[in-house]
């Protein structure tokens, strides 16, 4: 049984100091994956447990909030 509760989680660019979030969810199984920042490329998470990441969105540049669209 899965949980349908979504967490939002932050997570920070090593290379470059993006901010994203990310939808964290429960998965009956392990499920392996991994996000690259869409600003340089570099590694900034990768999991292989029960939860799961979707849904990235880049919340921060350099500083600068990133204005979402409605």
């Amino acid at each position: 049984m899965t949980n349908d509760l979504k967490l939002i989680v932050h997570f920070s660019c090593p290379c470059c100091a993006a901010i994203y979030a990310a939808s964290q969810q429960e998965q009956p199984v392990r499920h392996p994956g991994y996000f690259r920042c869409r600003v340089c490329a570099a590694p900034v998470h990768e999991w292989s447990g029960l939860y799961n990441f979707t849904d990235w969105q880049l919340k921060i540049l350099r500083g600068k909030r990133i204005r979402q669209r409605a």
